[in-house]
């Protein structure tokens, strides 16, 4: 299965169409990757060999941590769905052309671009593009977004790659079907249309937004495409809007006006805020759409400024400290054997063995417990997290390289738990 990445990617596409100097902002920024992008990894090379013992082509493929039941199943419904597809076609062209994982160039359109097709059957008639999607985070739509008119961007480019490099062999293809399969939240969405809207949108629209992406010019629009883009949290122009939309979601402006003309609303203006203490069914309908902007912005600008901190960076009024943690046993067993040592017998709270604070009160108080169990009960390091600089506890100091007094990378002994901006 490829793995390598074009500058402007069609996964990214959505991004740069609408903001053409987003590419040049991510650059400074490492595309990391993590546990959900290594399981989606995992599901398409699963979904490949399926797809290919489907099609009796060779195949092979290692297990890998992430293989589970889930999968299986998630997986066989897109090869399932495939097949399918491939079935439709075939009653109209008895061998078309099936492509599994396959590199598509859409160079043509957008400047060294290429990218991977999940599946893509090509035929005189008809293009079909297919993607899965295992990610349960966000619902995917194939077809029109309400904004631009044009279908999933990311399937339009892999169609134009497709027709770009097999038109020459099929030269009457009519129409294109892009579909998202995305089992785990049950959504399977189709949309066909003719080939000519698709050429039009990208010789008119993407082509020239493409060459000001790939020149790194253009202006920061925010929007919806921001939610992954590597940087958000230094973005002016996405702060301008969380930080407009946050205050103008009190002021007057009417309920069905979009983000967009909320924010240039509020830039044209001065804000006037309701001279009520509370707010009415219809005005909090009216924030309802901005609040995952503002919530995005600021966990995208709290995670960049902790994992800056935890490289050495010092930040005016925050320190790094220890989290809070809990007491734990030694080991169950040498508890076992010191509390049965003592006559002690029902000390479980099935199917474990009593908490701390439980295990307390059993025995009669602290005293009891001191004595039978003390040397047997310790406190972990805790993990560590960002903070204002007037928390009590002690700041713990990380060196310009990341490390902490004692060697140690600072970066693993992260607390996700108290990661949450109200903390700081």
């Amino acid at each position: 299965m490829p793995d390598s990445h074009a500058y402007l990617s069609a996964s990214s596409s959505s991004r740069w169409i609408h903001c053409s100097i987003s590419p040049r902002l991510e650059a400074p920024f490492p595309n990391k990757s993590s546990i959900f992008a290594e399981e989606g990894t995992a599901a398409h090379a699963m979904a490949e060999q399926k797809l290919l013992r489907y099609l009796k082509r060779q195949n092979s493929r290692s297990p890998t941590k992430y293989d589970t039941p889930e999968m299986d199943e998630m997986t066989d419904i897109y090869r399932d769905f495939v097949a399918e597809a491939v079935e439709e076609v075939r009653k109209t062209c008895e061998y078309p052309l099936v492509l599994v994982e396959d590199r598509l160039d859409f160079s043509k359109w957008v400047p060294e671009s290429f990218g991977t097709g999940d599946a893509v059957i090509v035929s005189p008639q008809k293009l079909w593009v297919i993607d899965l999607k295992y990610g349960k985070g966000v619902w995917v739509r194939a077809g029109p977004d309400e904004k631009s008119g044009m279908p999933n961007t990311q399937l339009s480019l892999y169609a134009l790659g497709a027709y770009s490099m097999y038109s020459p062999i099929f030269e009457d293809i009519k129409t294109v079907s892009l579909s998202i399969v995305q089992p785990r939240l049950g959504n399977i969405d189709t949309y066909t249309f003719p080939i000519e809207q698709l050429l039009t949108w990208a010789d008119e629209y993407v082509k020239p937004r493409a060459l000001m992406a790939f020149k790194g010019e253009g202006e920061a629009v925010p929007g919806e495409w921001c939610k992954f883009c590597r940087a958000k949290p230094v973005c002016r122009a996405l702060a301008e809007q969380a930080m407009n939309l946050a205050a103008g979601d009190f002021a007057e402006v009417e309920p069905e006006t979009s983000i967009e003309e909320k924010t240039q609303h509020q830039r044209d203006q001065p804000f006037h805020f309701k001279p009520v203490p509370t707010l009415d069914h219809e005005e909090i309908e009216a924030i309802l759409p901005s609040l995952n902007v503002i919530r995005d912005w600021i966990d995208s600008v709290y995670a960049y400024v902790q994992a800056s901190a935890l490289r050495g960076v010092r930040w005016r009024g925050f320190k790094i400290v220890e989290g809070k943690t809990k007491r734990c046993y030694v080991s169950n067993e040498k508890v076992i054997q010191a509390l049965k040592k003592e006559g002690y017998t029902d000390f479980y709270k099935k199917p474990e063995l009593l908490g701390i604070t439980e295990m307390t009160e059993y025995l009669g108080g602290r005293k009891e417990f001191n004595r039978i169990l003390g040397e047997l009960i310790y406190k972990p390091p805790g993990k560590l997290s960002l903070v204002r600089d007037t928390d009590k506890r002690e700041a713990i100091e990380i060196g310009p390289d990341g490390t902490l007094p004692d060697g140690t990378a600072a970066s693993g002994k992260v607390d996700s738990a108290e990661n949450d901006f109200a903390e700081i």
